[in-house]
């Protein structure tokens, strides 16, 4: 396939740019597309390993965050599939389970459920929402560490881990110039200049 050809179908694709939880056998031409472009980013093994690491029946809790439209549900689907057996998923942290709640509500309910369960949980969730959830939740060992997250940087607040794709920047600048090692792969997967 050209680049051309493969950036033509991806703006028409804007359905298939964020992954969501589909049947395989929904398989079509964008969705080979978007495949064979998917270009693995570092933050992709760091997040698969704080995954792997999370035990069955374990009380640890892992915020996935960044901005909109960084890839945070990209990712967690995918993962989702491997570790759905062992770790609960709340995908986007952004949206509510009942008409009648907020988001905030909604991430009140599920750390409750996770207070009362034996699971490990993985939250994606946008950094603005945390901000929210840090002054309008209700679970105040939360707003405690997503406080210190936000405020201190700290990444590891007892049984809760942070990772962000704010710590995995796209592209640097510097003294000597720029790279962007996200462009470069791409480029390179139609060995084009």
């Amino acid at each position: 396939m050209r680049l051309k050809e493969a950036l033509s179908v991806m703006s028409m694709a804007s359905p298939y740019a964020v992954s969501t939880e589909r049947s395989e056998g929904e398989m079509n031409h964008h969705r080979r597309i978007k495949k064979e472009l998917f270009i693995e980013m570092p933050i992709e093994a760091d997040v698969q390993k704080q995954l792997s690491s999370m035990a069955s029946g374990s009380k640890e809790i892992f915020f996935f965050c960044g901005s909109s439209g960084d890839g945070k549900s990209e990712l967690l689907t995918k993962f989702k599939k491997k570790f759905d057996a062992r770790i609960k998923f709340h995908l986007d942290a952004t949206h509510s389970f009942e008409p009648s709640q907020n988001a905030i509500q909604t991430l009140d309910k599920v750390f409750a459920d996770f207070d009362e369960g034996t699971y490990p949980l993985v939250v994606g969730i946008n950094t603005g929402m945390l901000g929210n959830y840090a002054e309008e939740g209700e679970n105040v060992a939360f707003k405690q560490a997503i406080k210190s997250y936000l405020y201190e940087g700290v990444k590891i607040v007892g049984n809760i881990t942070f990772i962000s794709f704010e710590d995995y920047p796209k592209f640097y600048i510097d003294e000597t110039g720029y790279t962007a090692e996200f462009a470069q792969k791409f480029v390179a997967a139609f060995n084009c200049e």
